[in-house]
């Protein structure tokens, strides 16, 4: 994943809102910074990174919800992970079909090609969406409208000088960012362990997909505060965490791709086909034995990325990970 750009004049000890305006603001440029390489299809890193740097500010305005000012409205934010999403989905799965391409035997061979060659496809259209969502008009507006409600979101000064008349009760004590820090983890693994009985039912897959994201807005809380609040010695609970969420990133990209070749291979199984389908190369001779290898394949890796977050979710359970991670950031906040 691609590392995170230094948030620059952050104090921890100063009002919550002043360290997250810069902590937003960083995000953001560092979003509308990956453009250029985003369009570079000849690098599929590109798209990758400028989506992980979407999620991140995502992930962040999330989290800071209850210290702002105002409600924060992300639509357009959405709308342009939705638009990366849509073509690293792509990218994924072709770069994992020309893996497997390599030293694989006929007739399974043609069939991987044909499945690449329709992920192709479906990512050249995503990729036209792109272009048009990140061009550079879109950006410039994307980047000013944003910077706006983040500054409207995050005023210190502003709400200070209301809360001054007798008229007005103030609100609770403003915390600190270090403060507001310790919430956020804490609240983010509280959300990880609501989800961890996912892992008790290996075939829930919805279950498992809430676990995965809960792991991920976990991994980003401790990744933000890491070098600012807490010293070096959260880097470990955010390199345990970045197991966790790659074992169950690994576990659901593979249940996706295990519904979509079953429904396809039980086509083939109930359908009769047409001399118009088998003409576009699509017989049971060209794509079923693909279908049923690389279903096969799927399901046994699967069972060893569900093997990998099972083993270490029990793991955290009997070192009491919550605690360890709430005394690290103790001793440095």
């Amino acid at each position: 994943m691609a590392k995170a750009e230094d948030i620059e004049q952050l104090d921890c000890h100063a009002d919550a809102r002043q360290g997250i305006r810069l902590a937003l603001l960083t995000r953001l440029s560092e979003i509308c910074e990956a453009r250029e390489a985003a369009l570079d299809f000849t690098d599929i890193k590109g798209v990758h990174d400028m989506r992980v740097a979407t999620r991140r500010l995502r992930s962040m305005v999330r989290d800071f919800k209850p210290f702002l000012r105002k409600r924060f409205s992300q639509p357009k934010l959405k709308n342009l992970a939705d638009a990366l999403g849509g073509v690293r989905d792509q990218d994924v799965a072709i770069k994992y079909f020309e893996k497997l391409l390599d030293g694989a035997e006929e007739p399974i061979a043609a069939g991987l090609a044909q499945l690449a060659d329709e992920r192709r496809a479906v990512r050249e259209k995503a990729r036209a969406k792109l272009q048009k969502s990140i061009s550079a008009e879109a950006v410039q507006e994307f980047h000013e409208k944003l910077t706006e409600s983040i500054e409207r979101a995050t005023e210190v000064k502003a709400e200070a000088a209301r809360e001054q008349h007798a008229s007005e009760k103030p609100k609770k004590k403003p915390v600190n960012f270090a403060a507001a820090g310790r919430e956020i983890i804490a609240a983010r693994f509280a959300e990880l362990a609501a989800t961890g009985i996912g892992l008790c039912r290996p075939g829930n897959v919805e279950q498992l997909h809430e676990m995965r994201i809960a792991a991920k807005r976990l991994r980003y809380a401790v990744e933000l505060f890491t070098p600012y609040c807490g010293g070096g010695r959260l880097q470990e609970f955010s390199d345990e965490v970045a197991e966790l969420q790659k074992s169950l990133g690994e576990l659901h990209d593979l249940d996706l791709w295990i519904a979509e070749l079953g429904m396809r291979l039980e086509k083939f199984y109930t359908t009769r086909q047409t001399k118009s389908q088998q003409s576009r190369n699509c017989s049971p001779s060209t794509l079923q034995p693909a279908l049923v290898w690389l279903l096969g394949r799927c399901v046994k890796e699967r069972a060893e990325h569900y093997r990998d977050a099972l083993t270490r979710w029990q793991q955290w359970r009997e070192t009491d990970f919550a605690t360890r991670l709430n005394q690290a950031y103790s001793q440095d906040t």
